[in-house]
C-alpha cells in the first residue's frame, strides 16, 4: 500500500489505470462519493499489486506503461519521501532496487527529483515476503471499522467508570461485547460537576481510607465487567495534588498487575505531571501503559483544535519519552475535521464528512506546510470560511514519528472510529500486537 497524490487533470480512470487496478476498487478502497472527478491535492490510498518479478518483466520487455493486473499476496511498494541531494541512483542503491524499476514505477523520465516529493520503492521478492512491524491498537468507542477489514485490535476502550468524592466507584453499562477475547480496558474518571472535580480529586487524594476503598472496589469492578485492566483520567488534579495522583495510579498498578489487570494512565503533553521526572520513572515500573495525548502550542500558526500538526505530535512524545519508558507509551490521536469561521473551529466533523463535503463543492484540497493537515475554502459564503481535518497523509507522517521512537501502540480516539481509510491503512501496514496478561480472567 502506498499514498498517491491527486495532480491536477487525474481522474479516477486514470489513477486506477496507473496503478493497475480498477476505478471501482480504488473508490472503494478510498471511500469515495459518487463523483465524476478527483479532487487535487488530496491524498489516497493505492493497494499495492505489482511485484518487483512484474516491473523486471516489464524492464526486460521495454514495455512503457502496464497492460495487466497481477494480484499478489503481499504489499509490495514503499513509499519514500525524497531528501535535497537524492538522485535514482542513490535512492536505488540504498534500498537495493535497480533505479530503472524506481523510474518505471513513479512514471519518470529524465527530470530531476524535487525535496519532498514521495516515490513509490518496489520491494524486492524478499522484502515482500517480510513480516509487518507490530503495533498496539487501542480504540475507544464507537468503533466502527470499514466492512471489509479484518478486526483484530489490541484494546478495546470504555469510557463511563466513574469516582465520586467519597471514593465510591460508578460501573458504566456495558454493552454485548462484539468478541468473546476482546481486551476491554475501562476509562476512570472523575464524578461531578465540572467546576468541582478539583476538589473530588483532593478529596480522594488526601484520605488514606478513601483511597484503600477505592482501591479495594476497583478490583471487584474490573472482575464484575470483564475488564482487561483501568486507564485513570483525573484531568483536573492541582498541580499541588500531582505527587499524590502518580503514587495513588502506582499503586493501583502495584495491586491490580499481579491478578491480570492492565493499569494506565492518560496525561496530556501539557501535564506539569512530566516534570516530576523521579515519580515518573517509578511510575514507569508499576504501570502498565501511559497514554499521550499531543496539545497544540499557542502560536497563531497551529492548526485549530482538536487538529495536532506532526511537530506538535513530535514534540509531545519526546517530552513524555525523557522520563517513561517508550516501549510502555502510546499516542493518543483525535482524528476528525473542523467548519473553521474567522480562525475558530465552529462545528466538528469526521474526517469522512470533510471529504464528501469537498467533493459536493469541487474545493481542491491545500497542504499546510507547518502541520502537515489539509484544509479547503468553503465555497459560497463570504471569505474565512474553510474546513480542516486531518487526512490519511498526516496520519502516516505521525505514525512515522511513532515507529523512530519505537512508541507501544496507538490509541485512536472517539471520532478516530470514523476514518476508514486510517484503519485500513493500519491493517494493511501492521500486525496488531496483541496483550497477553498472565492472571487475567
Amino acid at each position: 500500500m502506498h499514498l498517491y497524490h491527486v495532480k491536477p487533470g487525474d481522474t479516477l480512470q486514470s489513477v486506477a489505470h496507473q496503478h493497475r487496478i480498477t476505478t471501482a476498487a480504488l473508490r472503494a478502497f478510498n471511500s469515495l462519493p459518487q463523483a465524476s472527478y478527483l479532487l487535487p491535492g488530496h491524498a489516497l490510498l493505492i493497494p499495492s499489486r505489482l511485484t518487483a518479478s512484474d516491473l523486471a518483466d516489464d524492464v526486460d520487455s521495454g514495455a512503457d506503461s502496464y497492460a495487466t493486473y497481477v494480484a499478489t499476496d503481499t504489499d509490495s511498494y514503499a513509499t519514500y519521501r525524497v531528501q535535497a541531494g537524492d538522485t535514482l541512483r542513490s535512492i536505488g542503491e540504498r534500498f537495493r532496487v535497480p533505479l530503472t524499476w524506481i523510474a518505471l514505477c513513479n512514471h519518470l523520465s529524465d527530470r530531476s527529483l524535487e525535496a519532498g516529493e514521495l516515490l513509490l520503492i518496489p520491494a524486492s521478492s524478499s522484502q515482500a515476503r517480510g513480516t509487518k512491524k507490530k503495533l498496539g491498537l487501542l480504540c475507544l468507542s464507537p468503533s466502527r471499522l470499514p466492512e471489509d477489514t479484518s478486526r483484530p485490535i489490541t484494546f478495546q476502550g470504555r469510557s463511563g467508570l466513574r469516582v465520586d468524592a467519597a471514593g465510591n466507584l460508578h460501573l458504566p453499562a456495558l454493552p454485548d461485547r462484539q468478541d468473546g477475547d476482546e481486551k476491554l480496558l475501562l476509562l476512570c474518571s472523575l464524578d461531578g460537576a465540572a467546576n468541582i472535580l478539583a476538589d473530588v480529586a483532593k478529596a480522594i487524594l488526601t484520605s488514606e481510607e478513601a483511597q484503600a476503598r477505592l482501591l479495594d472496589r476497583l478490583g471487584t469492578c474490573l472482575r464484575l465487567a470483564d475488564a482487561h485492566g483501568v486507564i485513570f483520567d483525573w484531568q483536573s488534579v492541582r498541580r499541588e495534588d500531582e505527587p499524590a495522583y502518580l503514587r495513588f495510579v502506582k499503586e493501583a498498578g502495584r495491586r491490580l498487575r499481579p491478578i491480570g489487570h492492565r493499569t494506565g494512565l492518560l496525561l496530556f503533553a501539557s501535564s506539569t505531571c512530566f516534570r516530576r521526572a523521579s515519580l515518573l520513572a517509578e511510575l514507569g515500573r508499576q504501570i502498565d501503559l501511559l497514554l499521550v495525548e499531543p496539545v497544540a502550542n499557542s502560536s497563531a500558526e497551529s492548526p485549530p483544535p482538536p487538529l495536532i500538526g506532526t511537530e506538535d505530535t513530535r514534540r509531545a512524545l519526546q517530552t513524555a519519552t525523557a522520563t517513561f519508558p517508550a516501549e510502555k507509551t502510546w499516542l493518543v490521536l483525535r482524528p476528525s475535521a473542523v467548519f473553521v469561521q474567522r480562525g475558530q473551529a465552529v462545528q466538528h466533523l469526521s474526517q469522512q464528512q470533510a471529504i464528501d463535503v469537498a467533493y459536493l463543492h469541487g474545493s481542491p484540497l491545500i497542504r499546510d506546510e507547518a502541520s502537515e493537515l489539509t484544509w479547503y475554502r468553503f465555497p459560497n459564503i463570504e471569505e474565512g470560511h474553510s474546513v480542516w481535518l486531518e487526512d490519511i497523509q498526516s496520519f502516516v507522517r505521525k505514525l512515522e514519528i511513532l515507529e523512530q521512537m519505537k512508541l507501544q501502540g496507538i490509541a485512536l480516539w472517539e471520532v478516530g472510529g470514523y476514518f476508514p481509510d486510517a484503519w485500513r491503512y493500519l491493517y494493511e501496514q501492521y500486525e496488531v500486537l496483541m496483550d497477553e496478561a498472565e492472571g487475567h480472567k
